[in-house]
């Protein structure tokens, strides 16, 4: 049987491994015995991905399509400076589109073809992605022993159908008679087989050249209920994984792949206990491996006790981020945090006392309903204090409104929604369906637009070097997506040995932006070998 996993991720600006594939074919390797496996991501490996995903589905000629969908967007609302002639109000860059030009393309290769979605930006509406898509299965939330299960059931001696299996599966979501069922999840991080983690030659290059932090996960879920957040909508329950497994993680990728800067890619590292997370870090530091390696991850404000603090200090954690939302008690009710304003400077000023060689991080985020100038003025306030502290704030002007979340459920007054063709206007409320919120970007933002906001806090704010807006990096997509395309297909070619097609791709970003250094110092490496 041949498994193809298709990485449906159009994310340019920081291309990250596909983790959750790769646990995928572990455990296919694991319990299904022989199977053929294909990894894709056809939008790293060619400029031309719907092309490049008809020429895969030709040579391998799959039984079986996993489509991992990563994220709905990028999640950059308003990037700073002046936007682009005639450009919309919005910088966020959808993904679905691209997504279903992907399925678009199985179904002239194969009408009939087996497909199973699944991938955090599914789980968050799988029902509005399966219709958006046109396909008639999924799984929810980590599902690598509900796929391995799947496609072991395929097989002989079983040979069983789609139809009989899924109903079977847990955490999964299929069509049935027009409508979509689904069955319970249930637990499986902390059984989940003892494999060295996969990380394809091309992320490696990627993440020494852009300096990406390795993802490596301790649990999933997060219990909280954030207006805005999708994460408790893919999974509300954790599911956490053993502590030696995330240790053995971090040495393979130090030990076989000298990689030492890692991000722990839980929802929320500290919740819904402190218990697994200074579990992972007494296990990180008797290993001896907090020497070598350095990690970042993201906190909610509480728990977050004074041992816990030395224990992430004793794990090599130097980058704690706080996704605080706001130092505004109004602001933090419309978030639906579960924390005021002196929870988080409790614990900010604990940490810095405590712990002076971290340098913690925390996110705001401006424009929820209900948001006033004298609330950002106050934000802008502990902004500027922190900063002189040191404290690193990233900010974002306006809410991208996701299907199912709390946000989403709201009506909304119309005056404060925008559109990528512009203010949506009117007077009165809406309620937008889940599936319009996949199909159509809505950001809400109040009491100014987007670029308004942005550009008041930048003459407030924007000279301060802690302080910046949410960005996707040094060559954000919605401005560089041309250069960065061609630059990662270049690092692909490089990574397996195509260095001719390297050095084309790469020169063909740099002139599209001369001012691209990552692919200097990528041409600078082809170089070297070559003089070699």
């Amino acid at each position: 049987m041949r498994v193809l996993l298709l990485y449906a991720n159009p994310h340019l600006a920081i291309p990250v491994s596909p983790y959750g594939l790769d646990a995928v074919n572990t455990a296919l390797q694991a319990r299904c015995g022989p199977v053929e496996v294909l990894t894709s991501n056809p939008f790293l490996e060619s400029v031309e991905p719907e092309a490049h995903l008809g020429a895969v589905l030709a040579y391998f000629d799959p039984d079986v399509i996993a489509i991992s969908i990563r994220n709905i967007d990028n999640a950059i609302v308003a990037l700073p400076g002046e936007p682009p002639p005639g450009g919309s109000p919005i910088d966020i860059v959808a993904y679905a589109p691209a997504i279903r030009e992907l399925t678009d393309v199985i179904k002239r290769w194969r009408a009939d073809a087996l497909c199973v979605a699944g991938g955090s930006g599914f789980t968050a509406c799988p029902a509005e992605f399966l219709r958006y898509l046109d396909l008639d299965y999924g799984l929810i939330g980590p599902a690598e022993s509900a796929f391995a299960q799947f496609v072991e059931a395929l097989r002989a001696p079983y040979s069983k159908t789609a139809e009989q299996i899924f109903p079977e599966l847990p955490g999964a979501i299929f069509r049935d008679k027009g409508e979509f069922r689904r069955t319970p999840s249930r637990p499986t991080l902390g059984t989940e087989i003892s494999a060295p983690p996969r990380l394809a030659p091309e992320y490696q290059l990627l993440y020494r050249l852009r300096h990406i932090p390795v993802a490596v996960r301790t649990k999933a879920g997060c219990p909280l209920r954030c207006a805005y957040c999708t994460d408790p909508v893919n999974q509300l329950l954790t599911d956490r994984r053993s502590v030696e497994n995330v240790v053995a993680d971090l040495r393979h990728h130090v030990e076989d792949h000298g990689l030492r800067r890692f991000h722990i890619a839980d929802a929320e590292l500290n919740l819904p206990y402190e218990d697994h997370l200074r579990r992972v870090c007494a296990g990180i530091r008797d290993s001896g491996l907090a020497e070598q390696i350095s990690w970042r991850g993201y906190f909610n404000i509480t728990p977050f006790s004074d041992e816990l603090i030395d224990a992430l200090v004793a794990a090599g954690c130097d980058a704690p981020s706080f996704a605080v939302d706001s130092f505004h008690d109004m602001g933090l009710r419309a978030h639906q945090k579960n924390f005021r304003s002196r929870h988080a400077h409790d614990v900010l000023n604990r940490l810095l006392s405590r712990a002076p060689g971290i340098v913690p991080e925390v996110c705001l985020l401006f424009g929820s309903p209900g948001e006033t100038m004298s609330g950002i003025e106050a934000n802008i306030h502990w902004m500027l204090r922190y900063a002189e502290r040191g404290v690193r704030i990233a900010y974002s002007c306006g809410l991208r409104v996701y299907p199912n979340t709390p946000l989403g459920r709201q009506t909304l007054d119309t005056t404060h929604v925008y559109l990528p063709s512009g203010p949506l206007g009117g007077r009165g409320g809406r309620r937008f369906a889940p599936d319009e919120l996949l199909r159509e970007t809505v950001v809400y933002c109040e009491p100014l637009s987007p670029r308004e906001l942005s550009h008041y806090l930048e003459q407030r704010v924007g000279g301060h070097p802690n302080i910046a807006t949410f960005t996707d990096g040094q060559w954000p997509e919605a401005r560089h997506s041309a250069e960065l395309r061609l630059f990662n297909v270049g690092v692909h070619r490089m990574a397996y040995g195509k260095f001719d097609a390297a050095r084309d791709h790469l020169y063909a970003a740099l002139q599209k932006n001369p001012e691209l250094s990552v692919a200097h110092t990528a041409i600078g490496i082809l170089d070297g070998l070559n003089s070699n």
